[in-house]
């Protein structure tokens, strides 16, 4: 969530760049120092990266143990010798050398369903950045101005709202991180969805009916579309897919889920100019009934990540596993409510 809260600041800084060189045109600075002034945050981001530790999980599957005991006592902030830090190391051994034991790194390993239920832990993970794009957010973000300009707006002041839009994305953000481990990763995403559809429906509405007042009601739900997306649907499907996926398929499970992310980006991108130039404000609904048809989705097919360790995602998904295979229901509340021994002792900041 932090590292989202970041990414719009770049976002911030790019808009609000964007609008005030725009008022010396006809001159190189106007479009090489937005472009150049992308290196700082590249430098800042490099200077940090000395003091970024591994994975300690990913340093156990390397066999590097002395190295994750000490980063995990990093993260608990406790001695390497304290019990606490042993507890947590010794789980995340177990584990890790569990997973290594029961599924294999082969891409046949998506053609069946094992144990760890590895497939389906990836399709639900790139589920969320499908839903995410098909949501509708680059629709807004990528023609904000080409939207102010259908309701009249003129140059100046749509690119006053889309910098305005920017910080607003960024506050939701930050807000959103707040409480994202309290309502919970699916009740985010059911809500979000929601609320998005009823957005675009509105918005669709004010374009459609026209006029100075139904154009005020289009670019305020703009902004509440920001809001909600802001609050819920900008963090979960990048969190979801990490957090989700076993220690030998995090890598590629977030991977698969970044290029779902991407592709669909392009595709909706590539297909919005023409939606609209075609058939105007009605592209809007289309939106509005993806996000309605998104929600029995995410309450059927998700499971509740919040407030469990990777260890706990584990065990829930094992235990679904379980009990499919032995026809009962493999039911979750279970797993949140009796946690094994092993893993029982983990709270707060343990969850890191």
């Amino acid at each position: 969530m932090l590292q989202l809260a970041l990414n719009q600041l770049g976002n911030v800084t790019a808009q609000w760049l964007n609008f005030g060189f725009g008022y010396i045109p006809w001159t190189a600075v106007s479009w090489r120092f937005p472009i150049a002034f992308q290196m700082f945050y590249a430098l800042a981001t490099i200077v940090m990266l000395p003091w970024l530790p591994d994975s300690p999980r990913w340093l156990i599957q390397k066999g590097r143990y002395e190295e994750a005991r000490s980063i995990v006592a990093r993260l608990l902030a406790s001695p390497v010798e304290s019990q606490e830090t042993a507890a947590l190391y010794e789980t995340i051994v177990h584990n890790t050398e569990h997973e290594m034991e029961v599924g294999r790194v082969s891409w046949k390993a998506l053609l069946k369903n094992d144990k760890l239920q590895t497939t389906r832990r990836i399709i639900l993970g790139a589920g969320t950045q499908f839903m995410q794009q098909w949501g509708g957010i680059n629709v807004i973000n990528y023609y904000l101005p080409v939207v102010f300009a259908s309701l009249g707006v003129g140059r100046r002041l749509s690119l006053i709202l889309s910098g305005c839009n920017a910080l607003n994305l960024m506050i939701s953000t930050c807000v959103g991180a707040a409480f994202i481990e309290s309502v919970g990763r699916k009740r985010l995403m059911l809500w979000g969805a929601l609320v998005q559809g009823v957005c675009f429906a509105l918005v669709a509405g004010g374009l459609g009916a026209g006029g100075q007042q139904c154009g005020i009601v289009a670019i305020t739900f703009v902004f509440v579309y920001y809001t909600t997306f802001g609050l819920s649907w900008i963090a979960v499907p990048w969190l979801y897919p990490a957090e989700i996926n076993t220690q030998q398929w995090r890598n590629r499970g977030a991977g698969i889920a970044t290029c779902t992310n991407w592709i669909c980006n392009y595709a909706v991108v590539l297909v919005t100019p023409v939606g609209i130039s075609t058939i105007g404000w009605r592209y809007y609904i289309l939106y509005a009934v993806l996000n309605f048809v998104f929600m029995p989705v995410v309450q059927v097919f998700y499971e509740e990540t919040a407030k469990l360790s990777l260890e706990q995602i584990d065990e829930l998904f094992e235990t679904k596993y379980s009990g499919a295979a032995m026809g009962g229901s493999g039911n979750d509340e279970s797993v949140e409510k009796s946690p094994t021994t092993e893993t029982q002792w983990v709270e707060g900041d343990a969850r890191a």
